[in-house]
């Protein structure tokens, strides 16, 4: 399980971040097409925003696309290596702010001032509990109209990977079949980030699951939240995408066919 412990000793000593986590965009050929075809058209309706919350910013890879639709970001993290990393990165952009935070609390972050708290491949190696303490949080930094968009785990909705995870060898097994846990949490699921929402007086207004090995099991999820006294849906709308692996190949087709060196062609003339 990836306890708050072990995510702390992963992100600040143990991983190599020598590809400064481009290495999860590969299948999406870099992180700009990820961000143009997948992340931007899920959160365009909540940007530009006037303050955005990145919870989990790990080296920036998406800090660098959030600091262009806001004029003030703040982006934590639990690992002072990363943070470090992104002081140096952002050195110039003098609307965001970092800071390190010990993987549960929001404290830095001033009361009703998120217009748009974002966080996605991080929290979905989060556990309930950290899930939980983020939620809770929520609440009070976020501004009356604001919006989270969360990206968080979904194994708690198969038992059998709770079964998996009690077995030290069987996690490999499942893996070379195709059915990682991909160091996602076996107890979080859809269902218990939205009851967590209810209790906080939030609610998920949409919740995207998703299968991230291209299989039928839905292993993450994307929630979007709001204050509960929004005015907004009573209800989330769950949509259980299958064509996620076609999202992956279509950003690549689109890439190879579009995408062309900067400067690859000469600067048009104004039309007077």
């Amino acid at each position: 399980m990836p306890s708050l412990k072990k995510n702390i000793k992963l992100w600040n000593s143990d991983y190599d971040w020598s590809d400064k986590g481009e290495e999860w965009s590969r299948t999406w050929s870099d992180s700009q097409n990820q961000w143009d075809m997948y992340l931007y058209p899920r959160i365009r309706a909540f940007l530009p925003a006037d303050s955005i919350l990145e919870i989990g910013c790990g080296f920036g890879k998406w800090t660098q696309f959030l600091k262009e639709y806001t004029s003030s970001l703040t982006a934590i993290d639990l690992s002072a290596k990363c943070i470090d990393h992104c002081k140096d990165l952002f050195r110039k952009d003098t609307n965001v702010s970092l800071y390190v935070n010990d993987g549960v609390s929001l404290d830095a972050i001033k009361r009703n001032s998120a217009d748009f708290v974002f966080s996605f491949d991080s929290l979905v190696h989060a556990d309930k509990e950290v899930i939980n303490r983020y939620i809770q949080q929520i609440p009070a930094i976020l501004k009356e109209n604001g919006v989270a968009f969360i990206h968080h785990s979904n194994l708690g909705s198969y038992p059998i990977y709770k079964f998996i995870e009690s077995f030290p060898k069987l996690p490999g097994l499942f893996s070379r079949l195709g059915m990682g846990l991909h160091w996602r949490d076996t107890g979080v699921s859809a269902k218990f980030v939205n009851d967590c929402c209810n209790k906080a007086g939030l609610k998920c207004i949409s919740q995207e699951l998703m299968p991230w090995d291209r299989r039928k099991i839905y292993t993450d999820c994307i929630s979007v939240i709001v204050k509960d006294d929004s005015g907004k849906n009573n209800f989330p709308v769950i949509y259980k995408n299958s064509s996620f692996g076609l999202e992956i190949d279509k950003a690549k087709v689109i890439k190879q066919l579009y995408y062309f060196p900067k400067d690859y062609f000469p600067k048009k003339k104004e039309i007077q």
